[in-house]
């Protein structure tokens, strides 16, 4: 059944556009057609927001045997740009919610999520390939059309070659017509309601014919499949509640560029490659132990296995014989046990026949360090201590793969560089400083001339040189990252989660874990700030949803709460009066910035000027020093574009600044600790460098997708600006500066 619902998804690329049409053949409008659907279609031409139920049901029957999707969603649509289309219930079925400003897609199924700039409009939703399975699947394809164009009737048939009236029927206790849409190569039939205002009932894609397209013209033997679309309680310029449009992923997804892999390399590289290995230091199963530091200046094999693994059974042998070929050249090789006791493991090498150094991970806990989710999983570190090459899995080239991988290394070829390469940034008015290998997906700064960036499951910290130190674990996995400290005078340690997830995790940078915060709604943001200026930071947090700010102490126990602000955006922290004391700021999804005290209590909520989305806070000249009073920076939707604004305490607006792409958005605001300068991230994989005091462009980068980026504060000079760029690290310093 697997099989036939990614024909499903693979016959979703042969939904209707115009590229579908011959320009030399004019479309077959029967007029009895054209004059129902023109009807329906007209009313929506004024409409601002609608609300429908849809109910959507695949039916499949093979050889005997019947199964089928059914999935029941909510739709809810206001102009320009807003839709919710939620799952009600349903396993094979796709979540989508734009709010405006974002465009999110969620499928359970494959526990993915996507989260993108929200187009200009609900047409734009159509889109290609995964955004029309998305349509099909919620029946969206006859809702969005109706949002097109100022002429709802002529987009309906803008790219239907033909239409036919097939009568008037009955279907559930109504009078419907029944007209067909030809759309090569499929056919859809559309029942809407008789009457002065008619409601589209049903639709319902021929899936049987786009399947056999799919498939050479012939459906697989004794296949039949129906797929049915219901709409029911039509609204049309419907109240929509705004929490309707609140993004919210479920619990434990993984946030991913496409749904369903678009656009995405089978070649891309593991998110190891080019770090340093993570320490590993493990009994060996013939006695004695090994120690990764014990082998530098060696090429050294790990492959992760057990013996109940069908796979790394094959492969054993395979890395095995490769590693023979190197003996005497450097390299060493361990076969690296998970969990298993070690009589088992004896016993298994005794009857392969295998003669080869185990190392027992007798907790996981190396495993998990190096990422590894499925097994085999081979790695090769090479003579600099950075991983060099991941495999994962038994493939039928592996022997020849791993023989030139490590005849390359040996040689001294750096093949991590290789398959990083190419991720520069183009800069305006940045120089580039540095550049370290590696593949990270979250940066943070600690104002003392290190930044911390995470990879999957480890982190490494580097200087203001580009030089790294050691990795280390991670507690857990996690997209976000935020510093402070536990204890003064100490390193900084890390703050770890994910947004809309419950979990904050606190740990050392030796991987001990300081505590963890289990909370009843989504996190949105976290900051760490030093309220009563002895060292140790407290750790604020803003929720999604009714939670409101929680402030935790350096240990993670509960401060205090303030519940009167809803779905927080983000959280920060500065010294706006010039006092020495710190206030909390935040925004909100109403688009206001508010400003508490360090017990919580509410001093102001102000006017941002803007949707504010993002708070940061900045000294408000070029030599502030302690006691300087700071100013608020919020970002978000303006009138025309988007907007980032300095504000002061009285909410007056020091100066405005608009985004230079009207249909980008603004998706992160980080400040330098030593100079007021604000990296702003968009969308679109800009990150734009800003002036604070003045309010002026001072430089750019533009990238491919969006991209994390931390200041690295240094004690000597100007501070430089580290961005991921997903393949490696870059170092940019502000030209003149």
């Amino acid at each position: 059944m697997r099989t036939i619902w990614t024909l499903i998804i693979c016959a979703s690329s042969w939904l209707p556009t115009a590229a579908t049409l011959s320009a030399a053949e004019p479309a077959k409008i029967e007029p009895q057609a054209a004059e129902v659907l023109k009807t329906f279609a007209a009313q929506f031409k004024a409409v601002k927001s609608l609300r429908v139920s849809v109910d959507s049901a695949t039916n499949i029957e093979q050889q005997g045997v019947k199964n089928g999707f059914h999935n029941t969603f909510q739709i809810a649509i206001e102009r320009p740009n807003r839709l919710a289309a939620r799952v009600i219930e349903g396993k094979q079925s796709i979540t989508t919610v734009s709010d405006g400003r974002r465009w999110f897609s969620e499928f359970a199924a494959l526990k993915r999520y996507t989260l993108l700039a929200a187009p200009a409009g609900i047409d734009e939703s159509m889109g290609s390939g995964n955004q029309r399975m998305i349509n099909l699947q919620h029946g969206l394809l006859f809702v969005t059309t109706l949002f097109a164009s100022d002429d709802p009737a002529a987009e309906y048939l803008r790219d239907v070659a033909a239409a036919r009236y097939l009568g008037e029927v009955e279907l559930a206790g109504e009078k419907c017509h029944r007209v067909r849409l030809e759309v090569q190569p499929m056919n859809w039939d559309v029942w809407i309601t008789t009457g002065d205002r008619p409601q589209l009932r049903q639709a319902s894609p021929d899936l049987a014919s786009i399947l056999a397209a799919q498939q050479g013209g012939e459906l697989p033997e004794g296949l039949k499949i129906t797929a049915t679309v219901t709409y029911k309680n039509w609204e049309l310029d419907a109240k929509v509640d705004p929490k309707e449009f609140v993004i919210e992923p479920t619990p434990g997804l993984q946030r991913v560029e496409s749904l369903f892999g678009e656009g995405e390399s089978d070649e891309e590289a593991h998110p190891l490659v080019g770090n340093p290995a993570p320490s590993l230091k493990l009994d060996v199963l013939a006695g004695g132990h090994v120690d990764l530091k014990d082998l530098k200046d060696k090429v050294v094999i790990l492959d992760f296995w057990a013996t109940w693994c069908g796979p790394c059974v094959r492969a054993l042998p395979t890395i095995t014989k490769v590693a023979k070929q190197f003996e005497g050249q450097g390299v060493a090789f361990y076969a690296v046990n998970i969990k298993e006791e070690p009589a088992d493991i004896t016993a298994f090498l005794k009857e392969h026949e295998l003669k080869i150094s185990v190392a027992l991970d007798k907790t996981g806990a190396v495993a998990s360090a190096y990422g590894v989710e499925g097994i085999p999983q081979t790695v090769i570190v090479g003579k600099d201590g950075r991983v060099q090459v991941v495999h994962v899995g038994a493939s039928p080239d592996l022997e020849a793969k791993l023989a030139k991988e490590v005849a390359d290394l040996v040689a001294g070829k750096d093949l991590a560089a290789a398959a990083l390469k190419g991720q520069s940034a183009e800069a305006v008015g940045l120089k580039s400083v540095w550049q370290a290998p590696g593949k990270f997906n979250a940066l943070a700064g600690d104002g003392r001339g290190k930044v911390v960036a995470t990879a999957d499951r480890i982190a490494v910290e580097l200087d203001a040189k580009g030089t790294s130190g050691e990795a280390f674990a991670l507690a857990a996995p996690a997209g976000q990252l935020r510093l402070f400290r536990a204890q003064p005078q100490k390193p900084a340690d890390l703050l770890l989660f994910d947004v809309w997830q419950r979990t904050l995790a606190a740990q050392q940078s030796s991987g001990d874990l300081l505590w963890v915060h289990d909370a009843p709604d989504g996190l949105d943001d976290v900051t760490a700030v030093d309220f009563n200026g002895d060292g140790r930071d407290e750790v604020v947090i803003g929720f999604n949803g009714t939670a409101g700010v929680l402030a935790l102490d350096a240990g993670g126990k509960e401060l205090w709460r303030n519940k009167t602000i809803g779905n927080v955006w983000h959280v920060t922290s500065g010294d706006l009066q010039g006092d020495l004391a710190l206030e909390v700021v935040t925004s909100s999804a109403e688009g206001d910035v508010y400003v508490l005290d360090r017990e919580g209590k509410l001093l102001k909520k102000l006017d941002a000027h803007c949707e504010a989305m993002h708070v940061a806070v900045f000294a408000g000249s070029k030599q502030a020093g302690p006691g300087a009073k700071g100013t608020i920076l919020a970002a978000g939707p303006g009138e025309d574009s988007e907007l980032l604004v300095a504000l002061g305490l009285d909410a007056a607006a020091l100066w405005k600044l608009p985004l230079d792409d009207k249909n980008d958005v603004i998706e992160g605001v980080t400040v330098s600790a030593s100079r007021p300068w604000a990296a702003v991230t968009t969308a679109r994989g800009r990150v734009h460098v800003v002036e604070l005091t003045e309010g002026k462009y001072i430089g750019r980068l533009t990238l491919a997708k969006q991209v994390p980026v931390a200041w690295l504060d240094r004690a000597e000079g100007a501070p430089l600006l580290v961005v991921s760029t997903g393949r490696q690290l870059e170092a940019f310093s502000i030209d003149g500066k």
